[in-house]
């Protein structure tokens, strides 16, 4: 095969593997790529899409040469799931001492760590961004304060986060979050008033903690506050965080306001979730009508929202 022709057939199989149909063609376009020869990379890149971890783990293992970039795909594949985690660390393992990982190396990782929730990991991987000098590269950096959050040792997290010389609302929102998990509320608001730049999960992240505690009527002011004064429109995981709230504190009128918002986003349709927490909230308030008429609506209805 000419070099030409080479370069074509890499063509071709890089558009296979962005069709839409790759899952079901993964092992024909595997096979492809054995005789042609392109980047192994592509490939197991692919298998993240199409979330078949142990299929890209026995790939990396056949391909005679794994450059970094290789490397550093496999282990975003195999950090995507979390029963996968432990063969992103045995691979890590196996290739470290020939190939040092870099920034696109260690993102994943993190992530592959916070599956696992160990602390001990937790140490090594962070030791290891510090001496590799990526600590600062903002999704590194994330990766750290998620994975410390994650094996529940927010004073780690929150020492990290201090040092960190520029901190993304990444960053604060993963702090503010872990606090309202923790039900450290206190510390979350702390962090939330000093921040300068807020997001949607930002005020999700508030709302939900403050209603996991059983401060229904925080929760209902710091919804109320979003959607009035903080320019951000509630999403689905808005309603199912704050809709419970109405329903225990037997609040309808704002339960009949977000329904009627929840229609006009067109999200009883897309939500399956949202409309089962409306059903569930006029039910606790009585109004069983409201109740049916909603589950009536629902173009998809699942075994937990039958009035």
């Amino acid at each position: 095969m000419t070099s030409r022709e080479n370069r074509g057939a890499k063509r071709r199989v890089l558009r296979l593997l962005h069709d839409r149909d790759t899952r079901v063609r993964l092992t024909k376009i595997h096979a492809h790529i054995l005789h042609h020869h392109p980047h192994g990379s592509d490939l197991v890149s692919t298998c993240a899409a199409a979330r078949r971890p142990s299929y890209a783990l026995r790939l990396f293992r056949h391909l005679s040469s794994a450059s970094l970039l290789l490397f550093g795909a496999a282990i975003k594949v195999l950090s995507l799931v979390a029963a996968s985690a432990a063969d992103a660390f045995r691979l890590f393992s196996l290739r470290s001492r020939s190939l040092f990982p870099d920034r696109l190396t260690l993102a994943p990782l993190l992530k592959a760590a916070t599956h696992l929730a160990d602390l001990r990991l937790a140490r090594s991987l962070h030791a290891l961004t510090l001496s590799s000098g990526f600590a600062s590269h903002p999704p590194v950096a994330v990766g750290v304060i998620e994975l410390y959050a994650a094996s529940g040792h927010r004073f780690d997290a929150q020492n990290f986060f201090d040092e960190m010389p520029r901190r993304d609302i990444i960053a604060w929102n993963l702090m503010i979050n872990g606090f309202c998990r923790r039900g450290d509320v206190e510390s979350a608001i702390g962090l939330f008033r000093w921040m300068s730049e807020r997001s949607v999960v930002t005020w999700n992240s508030m709302i939900a903690g403050f209603a996991r505690r059983g401060r229904d009527a925080v929760a209902l002011q710091f919804f109320q506050e979003m959607w009035d004064y903080s320019g951000f429109e509630p999403d689905d995981a808005t309603l199912a965080a704050v809709l419970p709230v109405c329903a225990r504190s037997g609040n309808c009128d704002v339960g009949s306001k977000i329904h009627r918002y929840a229609e006009r986003k067109g999200l009883l349709k897309d939500a399956v979730h949202v409309g089962n927490s409306i059903i569930d909230m006029y039910c606790k308030c009585g109004d069983l009508a409201s109740a049916k008429s909603v589950f009536d609506q629902m173009p998809r209805k699942s075994a937990v929202n039958r009035p």
